[in-house]
């Protein structure tokens, strides 16, 4: 009744043995399903796969763990350009499946690439920086954010001459702008920054694409152009009265925040939205001036995007938080004077996997004297060539090309508005991509890393 194991069943005269049944089969698939739910001896561990940057999770711990911080920050480097930054506002996806979680809680990777690479500020020194062999060629980036920067360093590397054109008078571009200092410190920013730049990467800041430089001038002045701007539209609440003065996006918010500029929010703000920038909107509010803070979203609690530290701290702070409601209308004469909500509740997932809202037909009004829309970002395509985008979305395929012969894409342009890190590990393979564009006529579509 029972199937025979070939390793403790002797051949016997005439025996007849079938390996191909579907019982067999059914047999092999059960047993493999079990060896595979939880399968602790991976071949690459699950920290590595779920960093976006593919950052050597092991190698960089384990060299910590010794006391080897130059070897460990240089281990940082092979894929993760900016620690001292990430290490500040990572949500550390790797960390959610860290192995440890299976025997008491996870190992705190974020934290230990933050010490890392604070020791390297405190020492005065990220790390050498090595001979480079120029191979001849060039290359224009359009963008200081965490993509552009990470896709010079590594071009860098490869030998190329690398001008990063950059609007603003700072680097950094969304972790600058679209972070409060709070969290990442300009300086921290401005260090590890420069040292990408001290490996022989070119500056021109104050230099706004589209406006002081096109990218028929690019071209002609370079053998590829990368465009690594991010993501800096916010996205409209589609809202009766958004337009009213006192309605704000959040990026634009943050900006405003960042750059010290003056700016009037009254006493009563609401945030509409449930991420981080919602978080780091709110927070910023009650830093400014805001005696009154609301986050209004449409989910529960157990839904929010925003990291559960951001949310706890938002309440510490005094931010009232709003749940199940979605706003319909902005009112005022003039100005934003109340935001009238509808209640919400939960219905079947969505492809996201949270339940979706449904709208109950319930009203009530928040007297605001601001509203700031933090539900999401996009390309500005103002300044962007026509033949490079739909209108909603980048022409650019999964190996950072453009529909033009030398112009690549990466960052949240590429992928739409993501976490820090993955821009940076787009940056990356951007690099290794034009790479072998160069070598190859081609660009690189497939990437296998150690």
């Amino acid at each position: 009744r029972a199937l025979m194991r070939a390793c403790t069943n002797a051949i016997a005269p005439n025996m007849v043995v079938r390996t191909d049944t579907n019982r067999v089969l059914a047999a092999r698939r059960l047993a493999l399903e079990l060896m595979l739910s939880d399968h602790v001896g991976d071949c690459r561990p699950p920290c590595n796969l779920t960093c976006p940057a593919e950052g050597k999770v092991q190698g960089y711990v384990n060299l910590a763990a010794q006391g080897k911080f130059r070897a460990s920050l240089d281990e940082l480097h092979d894929h993760v350009t900016m620690p001292a930054c990430i290490g500040r506002v990572c949500p550390a996806p790797c960390q959610e499946k860290c192995r440890r979680n299976f025997v008491d809680e996870t190992v705190s990777i974020r934290q230990i690439k933050r010490f890392v690479a604070d020791w390297g500020l405190e020492q005065g020194s990220l790390g050498s920086i090595p001979k480079i062999l120029e191979n001849g060629k060039k290359i224009a980036v359009v963008g200081a954010g965490p993509a552009g920067l990470s896709f010079a360093y590594f071009a860098r590397l490869m030998g190329y001459a690398v001008t990063i054109f950059e609007r603003e008078e700072h680097l950094g571009g969304m972790m600058r702008y679209g972070i409060p200092d709070y969290r990442l410190p300009p300086a921290v920013i401005d260090a590890e920054a420069q040292w990408i730049l001290d490996h022989g990467v070119e500056l021109k800041s104050g230099v706004a694409f589209g406006k002081d430089v096109s990218l028929a001038e690019l071209r002609g002045g370079y053998d590829a152009v990368v465009l690594a701007m991010g993501c800096w539209k916010s996205s409209a609440l589609r809202v009766e009265g958004e337009n009213l003065p006192g309605v704000v996006g959040g990026i634009d918010f943050l900006y405003t925040v960042n750059t010290h500029e003056p700016m009037e929010i009254g006493n009563r703000v609401a945030v509409v939205g449930g991420g981080n920038t919602a978080m780091d909107a709110c927070r910023c509010a009650r830093r400014v001036g805001a005696e009154k803070v609301y986050v209004v979203y449409r989910r529960t609690r157990e839904e929010m995007p925003a990291e559960d530290i951001e949310i706890r701290e938002a309440m510490e702070e005094g931010v009232e938080f709003v749940y199940l409601a979605a706003p319909k209308t902005i009112e005022g004469a003039g100005k934003a004077e109340r935001l009238v909500c509808e209640r919400m509740k939960l219905g079947e997932p969505d492809a996201s996997g949270r339940r979706s809202p449904v709208a109950t037909g319930e009203t009530f009004v928040l007297e605001v004297d601001t509203v700031i829309a933090a539900i999401g970002q996009g390309v500005n395509f103002a300044d962007v060539p026509a033949e490079l985008h739909d209108g909603r979305r980048m022409k650019v395929d999964k190996d950072f090309a453009t529909p033009l012969p030398g112009v690549f894409t990466c960052g949240d342009q590429q992928t739409g508005a993501k976490i820090a890190i993955e821009a940076i590990g787009n940056g990356h393979w951007c690099a290794e991509s034009v790479d072998h564009y160069f070598k190859h006529g081609v660009p690189k579509k497939k990437f296998v890393y150690d």
